[in-house]
């Protein structure tokens, strides 16, 4: 099960840099996209753009480390394909939209990095970011799987998502309890043996 430990941090340079850089990148592979939409340029995959962008060393894609500028194309081509799934459900039922859904828009402001379990270090409860973009984060968690860093409109939240190991459970041995709260009575309970 996958679930979420939160961290608020205060408008910092650092995290407001990368966030910046996210979106810079995202709107530039947004606009190659709109120019392949439009017929101006060959229409590529999210991979193909990826390596294009490796091999003619792109500023904004290399501004970030190399996973994380993977995972905001991700982002983008996501976003691309939940519009070509509205656009064909609108052609099908029209009334269920006041009009045609419009694609992505490019990003006005800071925009969502994301750093993948592969790229940060856990050292001593402390989470390490790549190339140290960011002052270590500390964390309880052991089985990180992503972070997060979404901008807010006065801070920034860091989200450290993570795996939990469910615990096995016991066989069923036949013993149930039923519990109720009530107004008049604090509880009432019933139980089978």
């Amino acid at each position: 099960m996958k679930l979420v430990e939160n961290h608020i941090i205060k408008k910092n340079k650092q995290v407001d840099d990368l966030c910046s850089k996210s979106r810079a990148l995202y709107n530039q592979a947004l606009y190659y996209w709109r120019q392949s939409l439009a017929g101006k340029i060959e229409s590529f995959s999210e991979y193909e753009l990826t390596k294009l962008f490796a091999e003619f060393d792109e500023k904004n894609y290399r501004s970030l480390p190399i996973q994380t500028s993977q995972q905001t194309i991700k982002l983008l081509f996501t976003n691309i394909k939940s519009w070509w799934r509205a656009v064909k459900d609108w052609k099908k039922n029209p009334g269920k939209y006041s009009e045609m859904p419009k694609p992505p828009n490019y990003k006005k402001k800071n925009y969502v990095v994301i750093f993948t379990g592969q790229q940060i270090r856990l050292i001593d409860g402390m989470i390490h970011f790549p190339k140290n973009v960011l002052s270590p984060l500390k964390t309880k968690q052991t089985n990180i799987k992503q972070v997060h860093i979404k901008p807010e409109a006065t801070c920034f939240k860091i989200e450290v998502i993570y795996d939990l190991l469910e615990n096995e459970l016991k066989e069923d041995n036949g013993n149930y309890l039923s519990v109720d709260l009530g107004i008049n009575n604090l509880v009432t309970a019933f139980s089978n043996v």
